[in-house]
């Protein structure tokens, strides 16, 4: 493993702005799962515990904290309650930020009342319990993958929390503090360790899934999901989306003349020059076989014949005999082609592509008998 290799994975444990947006959105998903799962636990559990607070307390100190046990509770419902989002990456970030905020809140706000309470027997155990509550959503942070620098944030959100109740509302000195203070540092680096296991183990895990082995192009599955996202905000903003299929001509030629290990090598080479063609947010998919989709979000036919031409110009390789590499591609535009879902995209596509390869092969064909440019120097695509 190179030390550049090495390098990117310890920054994305440490850094969350160099993940993938792969692995961003899966990140997403599974904080926003566990979010609601807790939430729901918590919302329950938060106007429960006013018995416990009733039979410790006088009526004055109890019944003063109960509007602050259903706002939170209220909170939690809300962040409990499912839905469904397009994008979850920055609905993941708020809902963690809420969570995370509304329990030092609670603290801050409880305990100037708490402190009245009798601190002896049972009323001293509850009004202690309390003293907890900023480790416990410290510890909390444990069961969410994060990085290094989002575990120490919320560790430092929540010393100030702290802080400011011990030091302002009790008068304790800063040596006094060095007790809870190092507990939080323990609590917070057990958590990190979790928390960067977690993401490590699931980059690894997403990658797999999400890439295919042989070319570096998404997989299938990741890429009719980024797809049916892509369209799904492309129509919401009015966006024209292009999608391009591509499908290498004679490759069955290369497998049966040259083996199976040359067909391999055409297709990585023919996947690395498809994506070199391609502009930053543009993806590719393996789709299977020797068939490729490309994916031109935010693109109009003009912005389709620009990337055509790039890789008319590129080329795609040479086979093992020393022919040039060629490809038949099927474009079709959600606005031009008024289409309503992804799977008439792909399909529409598809059937270009088969005219591409009935006219020839080597062409890219975007509406039946419509030339849109001249022929490209081979051996890249004639746009059609």
């Amino acid at each position: 493993m190179s030390a550049q290799v090495v390098l990117r994975e310890v920054t994305d444990l440490i850094v969350p702005w160099r993940h993938d947006s792969y692995v961003q959105r899966h990140r997403a998903i599974v904080i926003i799962a566990r979010i609601r799962v807790i939430s729901a636990f918590v919302a329950l559990l938060i106007p429960l515990w006013v018995v416990v607070d009733a039979l410790a307390f006088e009526p004055s100190v109890w019944a003063a904290i109960v509007p602050l046990r259903l706002a939170s509770a209220a909170v939690f419902v809300a962040l409990a309650w499912p839905k469904r989002y397009d994008d979850p990456r920055p609905v993941a970030a708020v809902l963690l930020v809420v969570a995370l905020l509304v329990p030092p809140i609670f603290y801050l706000l409880s305990a100037p009342i708490i402190s009245t309470a009798d601190p002896n027997g049972f009323s001293g155990v509850v009004r202690n319990l309390y003293e907890y509550l900023p480790y416990t959503v410290v510890a909390g942070l444990s069961i969410f993958p994060l990085t290094a620098l989002e575990v120490l944030i919320c560790c430092f959100a929540v010393s100030v929390s702290l802080i400011s109740i011990k030091v302002l509302l009790f008068h304790f000195d800063w040596v006094a503090l060095a007790g809870p203070l190092w507990l939080l540092l323990l609590i917070g680096g057990a958590a990190m360790v979790s928390g960067m296991s977690q993401l490590q183990y699931m980059i690894a895990l997403v990658r797999r899934v999400t890439f295919d082995a042989l070319t570096g192009a998404l997989c299938r599955r990741a890429g009719s999901e980024m797809l049916g996202a892509q369209f799904r905000r492309c129509l919401q903003n009015g966006l024209p989306l292009t999608l391009g299929f591509v499908d290498v001509d004679h490759f069955k030629q290369v497998n049966d003349a040259f083996g199976h290990d040359a067909g391999d090598l055409v297709l990585r080479t023919i996947a690395l020059q498809l994506q070199r063609g391609l502009r930053q947010g543009d993806v590719l998919v393996r789709w299977g076989g020797e068939e490729f989709l490309v994916v031109l979000a935010a693109t109009d036919k003009d912005g389709a014949r620009s990337v055509i031409n790039r890789w008319g110009a590129i080329g795609f390789g040479e086979r093992p005999d020393g022919a040039p590499v060629t490809a038949s591609f099927g474009l079709a535009e959600r606005l031009v082609d008024d289409l309503k879902s992804e799977s008439e995209l792909i399909e529409l596509a598809d059937r270009r592509m088969y005219e591409a390869k009935l006219s020839g092969r080597n062409c890219a064909m975007f509406s039946h008998g419509n030339v849109m440019a001249d022929v490209i120097a081979r051996p890249g695509p004639t746009l059609r």
